[in-house]
């Protein structure tokens, strides 16, 4: 199983794109092939462009050295996983708790708690999956730092390339 997880859920391989211009100017799209959403992964890695058949050496170390700065940088500024999925499960299921609650008053013999309780699994379910839809923004915090940074050294001749932040 943990194979399969790490396999599907880790940044998938790099894959080489090319592309030949009209007048022969020559250029290649690095990517990774992914199997699951950006929230679901087990790191990041930064798309890019070079010009020629493929990155050089001193290419890919230079993009390793930014990958390796921007999830440190990602992981510094970022709670936990498991701390947003809580977080949003909590405000919705309080949220959806009080509206139960408060919506339950409209109705004579209506127990209000119940009517609350009711509010809090669904809000606290829907809370869920919207962090989980949240963790994305790790993505753009890390993508993000790679194109700044890149920018920064023109000598490298790297271009990044910035990805939607949903999967």
């Amino acid at each position: 199983m943990a194979l399969f997880v790490s396999g599907c859920a880790s940044q998938g391989e790099r894959k080489l794109i090319p592309l030949t211009m009209p007048d022969g100017e020559r250029a290649t799209i690095v990517t990774h092939q992914n199997y699951v959403p950006k929230w679901a992964r087990l790191g990041s890695a930064i798309s890019y462009v070079v010009s020629g058949e493929s990155p050089t050496s001193k290419q890919l170390e230079a993009v390793s050295r930014v990958e390796e700065a921007c999830a440190e940088l990602t992981r510094i500024t970022h709670p936990h996983n498991l701390v947003t999925l809580t977080w949003d499960a909590t405000i919705f299921a309080a949220s959806g708790f009080l509206g139960g609650y408060l919506g339950s008053l409209a109705f004579p013999g209506a127990i209000a708690s119940q009517y609350g309780t009711y509010g809090a699994a669904a809000g606290g379910a829907f809370g869920i999956p919207y962090g989980a839809i949240t963790l994305s923004g790790k993505d753009y915090t890390f993508q993000n730092c790679g194109r700044e940074m890149l920018h920064r050294f023109p000598a490298y001749k790297v271009q990044p390339i910035i990805e939607s932040v949903y999967p």
